[in-house]
C-alpha cells in the first residue's frame, strides 16, 4: 500500500524570529540586527565529499559482485543435499542405502582434502581456491572429469558422477564381504568379486543403484553385516580412498591445464592422464591417511584392467592409457601396498598381456 507525504501544516508565528510585516518589533526605537548579506550560490561540479561517497558506493557494490560470483565448492552439491529421502526407506534397509549413497556433504569434503593439501597448496593454492566442484549423484555413469566451468578457461570445475562414488563403494564393501564370511567361518575369493564388479561397469559403463543391490545379494553380504560398525567404517575409508584419488587426478588436469582440446593422434592425451595419475600420488603423499588414496587407485585400476581384458576397446580411438599400464605404474610404485591388497606384482605384466592381446590381431602363423 503506498503512502503519501503528509501535508504541510498551516504557517503558524514563530515569537522568536526577526521583525517583519506579521511580527512588528515591540521596541521599534531599537535598532534591528543587521542582515548578513545572502551567500552566493555553490559552484557546479563535483565536491570532495560526493567523490567519497561514490567511491564507498562502488567498492560496496563491487563486494557484492564477488560475493555472488565468487567459486563455490558445493554448487550444484548443496542442491542435491536431500536427493534421497530416507522416511520412503525401509528401516532395515536404511545402514544399506546410507553406505551406498553418501551424502553431498561427504562428496564435498572429499575434494576438500584434495583442494587443501600440502602438495597443492604448496604450488597451486590460488588457482585450487577457484576451482569449483560438482557431485552428480544420479548420474549413473562411472566417471569424473574436469574442464573450463561455464565455457570460460580462467575458472575450472570438477565433477564427480554417482557411478563412480558407487563402483568405489561396492569396491570397499568387500571388506564387508570378508567379514560376514570370517563370521561364518568361511573364506571368500575377493578375486573373483572384482572381476564381477568389472564385468557389469565394461558392459554398461555405469553403475546404478539397482546394480550395486543385485551384486551385494551376488556376494552374499546381507543387511545384518552393516550393522557390524568397524566393517562400516573400515569399507567406507576404503572407498573414500578411492574416491579422493579420482579427484586427486582431475585435480591434477586442473593444474596442467589440459584443456586444449581433442588430440587426433591421442597422445598428447595420454601423456596428460599419465601425468595427473603422478600428481595424484603426489597428493596422496602429502595427507594424512594417504595410503589410502594409494590403495585406491590401485583397485580402482585393478577392476577397469579386469573389465579390459574383455572390452578392451579399440587402440586407434583411446584418449586414455589402457588401465592395465596405469595399474603396473601403481602397483610397482608401492608394491608392497599391492601384495596387502592381495595383488600380485609379478602377475601384472599377464594381465597387461592379456588386455593388449584381446586388442591386437593374432599374428599370422
Amino acid at each position: 500500500m503506498s503512502t503519501f507525504p503528509p501535508r504541510m501544516s498551516s504557517p503558524t508565528l514563530d515569537l522568536n524570529r526577526a521583525p517583519s510585516a506579521l511580527n512588528p518589533d515591540p521596541n521599534p526605537e531599537k535598532p534591528s540586527r543587521p542582515v548578513r548579506p545572502a551567500r552566493p550560490p555553490r559552484r557546479s561540479g563535483i565536491s570532495f565529499g560526493r567523490i567519497i561517497a561514490l567511491l564507498v558506493l562502488l567498492a560496496v557494490v563491487a563486494a557484492g559482485v564477488w560475493f555472488a560470483m565468487r567459486p563455490r565448492t558445493e554448487s550444484l552439491v548443496s542442491e542435491a543435499s536431500a536427493w534421497i529421502d530416507l522416511s520412503k526407506v525401509p528401516p532395515e534397509m536404511r545402514p544399506v542405502v546410507e553406505f551406498l549413497h553418501p551424502s553431498p556433504a561427504e562428496a564435498a569434503l572429499w575434494f576438500e582434502t584434495i583442494r587443501t593439501s600440502a602438495y597443492v597448496q604448496q604450488k597451486w593454492a590460488s588457482l585450487a581456491e577457484s576451482v569449483s566442484f560438482d557431485f552428480l549423484p544420479g548420474d549413473d555413469t562411472v566417471n569424473a572429469f574436469a574442464g573450463p566451468a561455464d565455457g570460460g578457461l580462467r575458472k575450472a570445475r570438477v565433477v564427480l558422477c554417482g557411478g563412480m562414488v558407487r563402483m568405489a563403494r561396492l569396491i570397499g564393501a568387500l571388506s564387508l564381504v570378508q567379514a560376514a564370511a570370517e563370521e561364518q567361518g568361511d573364506e571368500k575369493d575377493l578375486d573373483d568379486y572384482l572381476k564381477r564388479i568389472s564385468e557389469t561397469v565394461a558392459e554398461t559403463g555405469g553403475l546404478s543403484s539397482d546394480q550395486v543391490v543385485d551384486l551385494l545379494n551376488e556376494f552374499e553380504v546381507g543387511t545384518a553385516v552393516f550393522e557390524n560398525t568397524a566393517a562400516v567404517t573400515e569399507a567406507k575409508a576404503m572407498a573414500d580412498g578411492i574416491c579422493k584419488a579420482v579427484l586427486a587426478h582431475e585435480m591434477g588436469h586442473v593444474a596442467g591445464g589440459h584443456f586444449r582440446g581433442a588430440d587426433p593422434n591421442r597422445t598428447i592425451s595420454k601423456n596428460e592422464e599419465a601425468q595427473a595419475d603422478l600428481f595424484a600420488s603426489s597428493v596422496a603423499a602429502s595427507i594424512a591417511n594417504g595410503g589410502q588414496m594409494l590403495a585406491g587407485q590401485i583397485l580402482q585400476w585393478y577392476v577397469l584392467a579386469l573389465g579390459e581384458t574383455q572390452h578392451p576397446g579399440d587402440e586407434r580411438f583411446r584418449s586414455h592409457p589402457y588401465s592395465a599400464d596405469r595399474l603396473r605404474a601403481a602397483v610397482f610404485a608401492n608394491k608392497e601396498l599391492a601384495v596387502s591388497l592381495g595383488i600380485d606384482p609379478d602377475e601384472i605384466d599377464d594381465l597387461v598381456r592379456e588386455v593388449k592381446s584381446a586388442v591386437e590381431p593374432p599374428a599370422a602363423p
